[in-house]
C-alpha cells in the first residue's frame, strides 16, 4: 500500500528539475500542460547534454490499456461512481454501481492522473538513485566536468538538474525521452518493475 499526498504534485520535466508546482484540487492537469512545449524544451536540454555525453536522444512511450478499468474504488466508495441506465427490457432506470473507474465518467481522467503522477514520482526517484550511482562510478573528464557542474546548480536551485531523462505524462500516455541507449534500457526496466508492483 503506497500513501501519497497529492495536494503538491512534482513538475516532470528535465528541463525544469523537481520543482513543485500548485494545482488546484480536483483539476487535472491539461495536455499543454506536459505538451509540445515542455518536451520541446527538455529535448533542447537534453541534445546538449548528448553532445557531451557523446550520445543520442532516445525517445519512447507506453499507453497503458484500460487505464481507468484497472483502477478500483473501495467498496465503501462505490456510491460515488455509479450510472443511472435505463433497463433494455422493462424501460425502467436500472442503477448500475461501479467496481472500477469508467470511461466517459467525469472525475475518471482526475483520478487517473493522480494514480499517473504518483507513478511518476515513483519512477523518477528510482531513476534518480541509480544514476547517482551511475555518476558517482563516471571516469570520463568531460562527463565528470558536466556532473560537478550540473550538482552545483543543483544546490543552488534546490532541484535535481543532472537528469538525463525527462518524462512526460498526460493520464494514460507516458513519454520518454533520455541521452543514451543503456540508460534508456535501464529507465525501461526500473518502469517494468514498478509497473509490475502495481499488477
Amino acid at each position: 500500500e503506497v500513501a501519497l499526498s497529492f495536494g503538491r504534485l512534482p513538475c516532470l520535466c528535465a528541463s525544469q528539475g523537481t520543482r513543485e508546482r500548485k494545482l488546484e484540487v480536483g483539476r487535472p492537469r491539461r495536455i499543454e500542460d506536459a505538451g509540445v512545449r515542455d518536451a520541446m524544451r527538455d529535448n533542447a536540454v537534453l541534445q546538449f547534454a548528448a553532445r557531451i555525453w557523446g550520445e543520442p536522444v532516445v525517445a519512447f512511450g507506453d499507453d497503458v490499456k484500460d487505464y481507468f478499468n484497472q483502477i478500483f474504488l473501495h467498496p465503501s466508495q462505490s456510491h460515488l461512481c455509479t450510472i443511472l441506465w435505463r433497463d433494455a427490457t422493462t424501460g425502467g432506470p436500472q442503477h448500475v454501481l461501479e467496481r472500477s473507474m469508467g470511461f466517459g465518467q467525469r472525475l475518471s481522467s482526475n483520478f487517473a492522473n493522480r494514480l499517473t503522477f504518483a507513478l511518476v514520482t515513483l519512477l523518477m526517484r528510482r531513476v534518480d538513485a541509480a544514476e547517482a550511482a551511475a555518476f558517482d562510478a563516471e571516469t570520463d573528464p568531460s562527463r565528470r566536468a558536466w556532473i560537478a557542474r550540473r550538482r552545483a546548480l543543483s544546490s543552488r536551485t534546490g532541484r535535481n538538474e543532472c537528469r538525463l531523462y525527462s518524462v512526460c505524462a498526460y493520464t494514460d500516455d507516458f513519454k520518454f525521452q533520455v541521452v543514451g541507449i543503456e540508460r534508456a534500457m535501464r529507465i525501461m526496466c526500473i518502469w517494468h518493475e514498478l509497473t509490475t508492483e502495481f499488477n
